[in-house]
C-alpha cells in the first residue's frame, strides 16, 4: 500500500487532498511507502547540515540547516517526523 502525505495542506490548515498533482519524493517509514509532495523540486547538491541555533532547535520536524551553493540558508526537514505527526492524527481522527 502506497500512501500520500498532504503535508503542506495539514501545516497550512488547509483541506487535505490525496491528488498529487506535485513532484513526490518517496520514502519509507516503518516498512511503507509514502510520498511527500513538493512545489517544486530544484536540484541536487551535497551539503553540510549544521546544528540548529537553540531557539529553533526544539521544533518538530526541523532537523538542521544549511547554506546552499548559491548561499542561501535553508531548513533541514525530517520526513520521519512529519509522517509520525499525520499517522497519529489519522488514527486519532478513527
Amino acid at each position: 500500500m502506497q500512501t500520500f502525505l498532504p503535508l503542506k495542506n495539514q501545516a497550512l490548515g488547509q483541506s487535505a487532498s490525496t491528488d498529487a498533482p506535485n513532484p513526490v519524493m518517496v520514502v519509507e517509514f516503518e516498512g511503507q511507502k509514502i510520498g511527500l509532495s513538493f512545489d517544486k523540486i530544484i536540484g541536487q547538491q551535497p551539503i553540510l547540515i549544521r546544528q540548529l541555533a537553540d531557539y529553533i532547535s526544539n521544533v518538530p520536524g526541523f532537523s538542521g540547516n544549511t547554506v546552499l551553493a548559491n548561499g542561501e540558508p535553508a531548513i533541514i526537514l525530517s520526513p520521519k517526523v512529519f509522517a509520525q505527526q499525520y499517522f497519529s492524527k489519522r488514527s486519532r481522527a478513527s
